[in-house]
């Protein structure tokens, strides 16, 4: 992931970093070089977008490359096929998840688990990160929408990626909440003008 993206700089970077695990930089995404990368350094996690992970499937060398120490795929920017989802976890027999957020987040504000359904993973966001609270609002009244109607997401807790910073769960508790709402709705929702909702 680009590393000027909250995908690439929080999750990969400050990921690595909380794991004290080596990351491999490319200075451009290829499909070839990363597959090459992935199994010269026998890497176990990568974060990728639907498209890259579309164009190193469609590349020569995926089909015969030892790829075996994948244990993780996340994947999140757009929804992910199931068809993409199947080939991935058979292939591979990596755990594959879709991480749903943005920057304001820091950058993920909900995320599917390994264990759910290939349905699941192709047709939702996942369940809200623990100590998140995440509801669909009307942009015009900020009220909560009933389910199956369209509206704005608004997020807010202590967000990071599932299995991250599972140790500072006290420092979690006393973080400042960070909003990931459009500037009015997290205005009128801190002031207590708009009740939260657990999600989940």
């Amino acid at each position: 992931m680009p590393l000027f993206h909250t995908g690439g700089c929080v999750c990969c970077v400050l990921g690595a970093v909380s794991q004290r695990a080596t990351q491999v930089l490319v200075e451009a995404f290829d499909p070839g070089l990363v597959i090459e990368l992935l199994e010269t350094y026998r890497a176990n996690a990568m974060l990728a977008v639907p498209t890259m992970l579309v164009g190193m499937m469609e590349h020569p060398s995926f089909a015969t490359a030892d790829l075996s120490s994948l244990k993780a795929i996340y994947s999140g920017g757009s929804t992910v096929p199931a068809s993409i989802v199947t080939a991935l976890e058979q292939r591979l027999g990596a755990a594959f998840t879709i991480v749903f957020g943005q920057t304001e987040c820091s950058p993920v504000a909900l995320m599917t688990w390994a264990s759910d359904t290939t349905a699941d993973k192709a047709e939702t966001i996942g369940s809200p990160m623990p100590n998140v609270e995440v509801k669909i609002v009307n942009p015009d009244t900020g009220q909560t929408v009933p389910v199956g109607e369209v509206g704005e997401i608004c997020t807010r807790g202590y967000h990071v990626m599932h299995g991250y910073f599972e140790n500072q769960a006290a420092t979690a508790r006393r973080s400042t909440p960070r909003v990931g709402c459009t500037p009015a709705t997290s205005e009128r929702w801190m002031a207590g003008a708009i009740a939260p909702s657990r999600a989940g």
